[in-house]
């Protein structure tokens, strides 16, 4: 194995500064990916509902239908992770080609459905024609960019596999910093460039994942400790199918999620433009205080899966539990700050208007009682997946969002008439129903590895 990989992940019985420190790059990756929203919120802010719920629609679906293929970055770092630990050098790099084949296949079907996919997603969440014109617009855009994004979720997902967790940061921030200026010059104009209001958010995602493609590509190819792996070997049909069924099963899980906020901003169709601007503020916020604990699941993955293939399994236990221990701190901490500031921050994102921000006050600050329940559940998460247990994860998803989440969000906010706020009460309960299911099949899992 690369000196270097093997150096990385010598010593995993980790304490509670290096397992922050390690999870810290992948929070900071994550933030740089949610503030691009958050820019593009800020900046269309100024065009009023209209333009938020447009914006709001467009993001929504196309991280609908992204994270699906989240799986292909979930599915990389647990299954490289895995190959470290019992050192098959052959096995990671079959792993990278199928990860490449898979991306470029999936982003292939966004290229030829993306104007089919435009205008039914917004047809269906709205009913106000503005915002139907500029959602159409905006996802029309943006999907073309998404066999560049499946290329650099796979790049991302090696580089953590093999234990580096910086090259995914970097590569991050450099899309966020294309993102945020492209922001700057298209939406307003600026640098001889025309005015394009809401499109120009789109367009300026849109080219900052197809720089995110191309750089991810690059870097495993001439970066050292990944360039080895590249092709050497293609002969890869028994790790494609490997590879596949966990990025499937890691990939419905995550898409059910957005699925589920899809048909959550659909609930919200007749309850006004209002309603759904003020869904989208506290969302993006929501999603901010979520990313500590998505750090820490990708960071769970990784090392159970390492400490499984290596055969330490008296560690898992320990390393989870040191892992849910600092998720919470993190974002206990962030959650009392933003319920106590709810109402600045939902203003903040919404100076034009100051029912959505009102209304937006209110959902965050119920949003805060989800984030501690994340703190754990997305830590169990990560572990169940680097445990193996892909199916048990899929399967809790589809019996927690069709089953629980959706009837229950649809009684509070439509039947009972609680509107945006009891659809944020419904997704505090879903978090602990994904809780209880995740947290005893972990423990019992794993007593069950270490009696073998």
């Amino acid at each position: 194995m690369n000196g270097e990989i093997d150096k990385s992940l010598k010593n995993l019985d980790l304490g509670y500064l290096q397992i922050f420190l390690l999870s810290l790059p992948t929070v900071i990756a994550n933030f740089s990916v949610i503030f691009i929203g958050i820019v593009d919120l800020y900046f269309v802010g100024k065009f009023g509902a209209q333009a938020i719920t447009a914006v709001s629609i467009g993001v929504t679906a196309w991280w609908t239908l992204a994270y699906f293929f989240d799986g292909l970055r979930s599915a990389m770092v647990v299954s490289v992770a895995h190959c470290v630990g019992r050192k098959d050098n052959l096995g990671i790099s079959r792993l990278l080609n199928a990860g490449f084949f898979l991306a470029l296949l999936c982003g292939l079907f966004f290229l030829f459905f993306s104007n089919f996919i435009a205008t039914k997603t917004c047809y269906l969440l709205s009913q106000d024609p503005g915002v139907i014109k500029l959602g159409i617009k905006f996802l029309k855009y943006l999907l073309p960019a998404a066999p560049f994004c499946f290329v650099m979720y796979v790049a991302e997902g090696f580089f953590r596999g093999i234990g580096n967790v910086y090259l995914p940061m970097l590569l991050s921030i450099i899309v966020t910093i294309v993102s945020v200026f492209l922001d700057w010059v298209l939406i307003d104009g600026r640098l001889g460039f025309h005015a394009m209001g809401v499109d120009g958010a789109a367009v300026a995602t849109s080219v900052a994942h197809v720089v995110g493609g191309i750089l991810g590509f690059l870097l495993i190819i001439i970066n050292r400790e990944s360039r080895s792996y590249f092709l050497p070997d293609l002969g890869a049909r028994r790790h494609l199918i490997q590879y596949a069924k966990i990025a499937i099963d890691a990939g419905i899980y995550s898409g059910l999620i957005q699925v589920a906020m899809l048909v959550f901003t659909a609930f919200l169709k007749d309850a006004g433009t209002v309603a759904q601007a003020a869904n989208q503020i506290a969302n993006e916020v929501f999603n901010i205080s979520f990313l500590p604990p998505m750090g820490y699941m990708v960071t769970a993955s990784m090392l159970v899966s390492t400490l499984l293939g290596r055969g330490q399994r008296d560690l898992i236990a320990t390393t989870v539990r040191k892992l849910l221990i600092i998720s919470f701190g993190s974002v206990a901490a962030i959650s009392i700050l933003t319920f106590l500031f709810s109402y600045r921050i939902a203003q903040f994102f919404s100076p034009a208007d100051a029912n959505v921000a009102m209304m937006a006050a209110q959902a965050i600050k119920i949003a805060t009682v989800n984030q501690l329940l994340c703190a754990f559940s997305l830590v169990f998460r990560g572990a169940l997946l680097g445990l193996g247990k892909s199916v048990f994860v899929r399967y809790c998803g589809i019996l927690a969002t069709l089953f629980f989440f959706l009837p229950v969000a649809y009684l509070l906010m439509v039947t009972c008439g609680y509107g945006l706020s009891g659809g944020y009460a419904a997704l505090c309960l879903w978090t602990l129903f994904v809780l209880i299911l995740f947290a005893p099949a972990f423990y019992h899992y794993q007593k069950n590895l270490a009696m073998e």
